[in-house]
């Protein structure tokens, strides 16, 4: 069955809920080696830097681009494939860094590359089952990324899974978009968790169940390194 992630009033974006849902309103299923199904993931400076903007209005954030895509590789490597994933994002100079790393880190390493990369603009109307997202800016907001509509055009996209990397203090502290800081503050964790080991699919219908003992069993990725370590060791296991 088709579904997606909406907000869950018109008036006040406050969570992304999962159209499809079983009958007490819990998920009937749980993404494969990811604690939730939807997650606000903050990633902070890497190398002790955040977004740049190298030329005017051209905006990237590096730490971003590396954990998004080995989020990426983590998920092929769990057995996921490439066509049902898409990595968007709000800047076209945060699309072709994104587009350079995945060439570097998996097109020459013999892994697929996604279905999609694009930004929010061009990617109106492509869905997929799993969107990973870049949101970029670290020192403030711009009235684009700052529109709430954006937030329903990415949970409109997917259709399984929804994983939004960025600043949680850009977004959280920021009263420019009370949108935003909405979704932030509605998000399980800040640190992506993760259950290693699991290959795809799990359609695991005890998650709502879990025991504390299960719970324990997750893996929270701290930092962009962190999450480039974990593909690391993955990759030596191939």
């Amino acid at each position: 069955k088709s579904s997606q992630f909406v907000v869950n009033s018109s008036t006040c974006p406050t969570l992304f809920v999962l159209e499809s849902e079983t009958e007490n309103g819990k998920p009937d299923y749980r993404n494969a080696g990811f604690q939730s199904n939807w997650q606000c993931v903050n990633v902070d400076a890497y190398e002790g830097v955040g977004e740049m903007e190298p030329i005017p209005f051209v905006f990237t954030n590096l730490g971003e681009a590396e954990y998004v895509v080995s989020v990426y590789q983590y998920m092929i490597l769990l057995g996921y494939n490439s066509n049902d994933i898409s990595v968007m994002t709000p800047y076209n100079g945060q699309k072709h860094l994104i587009i350079d790393i995945m060439r570097h880190r998996c097109f020459e390493l013999g892994l697929p590359m996604p279905g999609r990369i694009d930004t929010f603009c061009s990617g109106q109307g492509h869905r997929n089952k799993y969107i990973l997202v870049s949101l970029v800016r670290t020192e403030s907001l711009d009235s684009y990324i700052a529109d709430g509509r954006q937030i329903r055009l990415i949970g409109s996209l997917a259709e399984k899974g929804l994983y939004i990397f960025g600043r949680k203090e850009c977004f959280l502290k920021n009263s420019y978009s009370t949108a935003w800081k909405s979704v932030w503050s509605s998000s399980s964790a800040f640190d992506l968790g993760l259950y290693l080991g699991e290959r795809y699919p799990v359609g695991d219908p005890s998650i709502n169940n879990q025991t504390d003992m299960e719970k324990d069993k997750c893996y929270s990725v701290g930092s962009t390194d962190e999450m480039l370590s974990i593909v690391s060791t993955l990759l030596g296991q191939v």
